[in-house]
């Protein structure tokens, strides 16, 4: 991947400061950029965007968050804390500490407990 103006001359001033024994050139001095070519690669930089990374899909999609009122928020709450409070414990799972879907193999060495729907425990 090619290297952009600005990166090239950040990596010579981390040289030169390493004791290379190079040195900068003027701007507009025969081959160095010129202060005009310097100042838009750094514009460039900076308009760089941030990769929005979102744990809940609603969030990241600008969609509502979901109301307390609703119904299938009510429900999930109510599960939440049955399982909270192992009033609804599965007990093959009492000692998953992670699980991952049966699709996806992240090359974990855990011991495998049990496999419920498409989902895959350890411990």
């Amino acid at each position: 991947m090619a290297r952009g103006l600005y990166a090239n001359i950040h990596a010579k001033r981390k040289r030169i400061k390493a004791g290379s024994g190079e040195k900068m050139r003027k701007p507009g001095a025969k081959g160095a950029p010129t202060a005009k070519a310097f100042k838009a690669a750094a514009k460039t930089v900076k308009k760089k965007k941030k990769v929005q990374v979102c744990q809940f899909s609603w969030k990241c999609q600008n969609v509502s968050k979901p109301k307390p009122t609703d119904l299938a928020y009510r429900e999930s709450q109510e599960i939440a804390r049955k399982f909270l409070s192992n009033k609804h414990a599965i007990p093959e799972l009492k000692d998953a500490l992670y699980y991952h879907a049966d699709y996806v193999n992240p090359g974990w060495k855990k011991e495998r407990i049990t496999k419920i729907g498409k989902h895959i425990f350890y411990r």
